[in-house]
């Protein structure tokens, strides 16, 4: 006699296995897709300028890695020297108010100096303020205008304030000085 529960069994086994959908089996560790912090980081190892300032904002805000300014400072560095204008700039700025080296403010001038030299406005701007007020470089206030005019060619908005307070600091010296 036929068992009637058993005869149901291999009819819906063999209608699972009729139907079932195959479970693709879960990849190797070597096969694992990268996550984005791992690609941007295997990207700029091998070199790329543009992940090397990604990986260096990543570290200097906390963005997705844990706050460190020494990398930060670290991946702006060797973006930089591959000529990176952005990376010279945010260097500088790394220099010149400390954060994640010793505060350095004669290097920060050659980090803007060269980020202004590859026709970045904000380095321009930048370069700028250090020669109006004397930071890592001796005052000097016609290199200081100079720098700010090119600046503002180059479409940097706050060209136009530092210039007209350049001016202001002059005429004030001009009143002082009896002229």
């Amino acid at each position: 006699m036929l068992n009637p529960i058993s005869s149901l069994r291999r009819v819906l086994d063999t209608l699972a296995r009729r139907f079932a959908k195959p479970q693709p089996a879960a990849p190797a560790p070597e096969e694992r897709p990268l996550s984005e912090f791992q690609r941007l980081l295997q990207a700029a190892e091998a070199g790329n300028a543009l992940a090397q300032h990604q990986l260096a904002l990543r570290f200097q805000i906390g963005a997705g890695v844990p706050l460190d300014r020494q990398e930060a400072v670290y991946w702006f560095r060797r973006a930089a020297e591959q000529g990176d204008p952005n990376a010279w700039l945010k260097l500088g700025a790394c220099y010149c108010s400390g954060v994640g080296v010793s505060r350095n403010p004669e290097q920060a001038v050659a980090c803007f100096e060269a980020a202004a030299k590859l026709h970045l406005p904000e380095g321009q701007l930048q370069l700028g303020y250090c020669y109006q007020h004397g930071i890592g470089v001796s005052r000097d206030l016609a290199l200081a205008e100079g720098w700010y005019l090119r600046a503002k060619r180059g479409g940097n908005g706050q060209a136009d304030g530092q210039l007209a307070q350049l001016r202001e600091e002059r005429e004030a010296w001009k009143e002082d000085d009896g002229e």
